[in-house]
């Protein structure tokens, strides 16, 4: 009898030993870490993508670094092969992760990078001779992948996009898609200008990218956006500050049936200078009621061509953008989508794919 009642205590004892220090809800063990992270490394404003595998090997985790090569989508294979590079000292302690991998642009002392894995995810930085870079990584999977493959085709297109500096809002376009590789592009419309990126990266919900800034010096600017439900948020980096960006994805087959602010101050005939790839011609546009709507008639040398979607929204206090679908047979078969800023008296825009090419000017008609 006081053998069980001792067993009984002691087991009491147990019970609240395990009670005082609980086992983490969060534990990492080494099979969680085995497989493909996609890791982006940022130093001093610049990411490098590179994929890290893990696996067992006797008990202990080892791995490679290889540069990303190719679209989206291929880290799910093997590691070693070509450009890879051992991973050093693999350690896992807890939900700390760690590991040495020698640079040659470094010299032969190891750099070191510590990260904290949560889930499917990890964060941390790297150490390196001159400070430290930081360092984000995901899980690679087959549905992972297609998930975001899914998400990124959803918000392909034009975005409506405003900026705030000093106070005040400018309105412009972001086009996502993608390029002949595959991999996923941005650029800013304005009129008279197309901005292009090409360092863009999206991990199902943040969108980033860095460039140079031509109007202001040529110097370095990196964007951040969340992106849900299509719609954006976020902020641009640059030496003249912070800039919160926030916009939406334009539904091109709503356009027709969205609601419009009040067009009065457009309406009626306006005089156009046209400036196709440099050479420049006369045009004139009416803008006019229809029914609940608008629409727009062109005016060429060729005849009268008249818009098959329009939409209208006030801008601020003083200015209007006007966008509108018109099929204008000396620019293409296929419709064209114009976009029109008015302030006024006046209005410029240009044809949104154009890269600039086809640029509007306008100014309301006497009489």
């Amino acid at each position: 009898m006081k053998y069980f009642s001792r067993m009984a205590l002691e087991g009491a004892v147990i019970v609240a030993l395990l009670a005082a220090f609980p086992l983490p809800a969060n534990a990492v063990g080494p099979e969680d870490i085995v497989g493909t992270w996609k890791m982006v490394t940022n130093v001093n404003g610049r990411d490098l993508e590179s994929d890290v595998v893990f696996e067992l090997k006797d008990g202990a985790l080892v791995g490679v670094a290889r540069s990303q090569g190719g679209g989206r989508g291929q880290g799910g294979g093997g590691g070693r092969g070509p450009g890879a590079r051992e991973l050093l000292d693999v350690q896992l302690e807890g939900d700390t992760l760690s590991w040495g991998i020698i640079m040659r642009q470094a010299g032969n002392t190891p750099l070191r990078t510590t990260v904290k894995v949560t889930g499917e995810s990890f964060e941390g930085s790297i150490t390196i001779p001159f400070g430290e870079g930081k360092v984000t990584g995901k899980k690679w999977t087959a549905e992972a992948e297609r998930q975001l493959t899914e998400t990124i085709k959803a918000m392909l297109g034009d975005w409506d996009i405003i900026t705030t500096y000093e106070g005040q809002d400018t309105e412009s376009t972001m086009r996502l898609f993608l390029d002949e590789e595959q991999d996923l592009r941005l650029a800013i419309l304005m009129p008279g200008a197309t901005l292009d990126v090409r360092r863009v990266r999206f991990d199902g919900t943040n969108l980033s990218f860095s460039t140079n800034m031509p109007f202001i010096g040529g110097e370095p600017v990196r964007g951040q956006m969340k992106i849900a439900d299509l719609k954006c948020e976020g902020v641009i980096s640059s030496p003249l500050g912070d800039i919160p960006i926030r916009g939406e994805l334009i539904d091109t087959a709503k356009l027709v049936l969205a609601p419009y602010d009040d067009p009065k101050p457009i309406l009626g005939a306006w005089d156009v200078t046209a400036s196709v790839r440099g050479e420049e011609s006369k045009v004139k546009l009416a803008i006019e009621p229809d029914g609940e709507r608008l629409k727009g008639i062109v005016e060429t040398s060729d005849g009268k061509f008249e818009s098959s979607e329009v939409d209208y929204r006030k801008v601020g206090d003083s200015m209007g953008r006007l966008r509108l679908s018109i099929v204008i047979p000396s620019l293409g078969e296929k419709p064209q989508t114009f976009e029109l800023i008015f302030s006024g008296d006046g209005f410029e825009g240009e044809e949104i794919h154009s890269n600039g090419e086809i640029y509007f000017e306008g100014t309301r008609a006497a009489g």
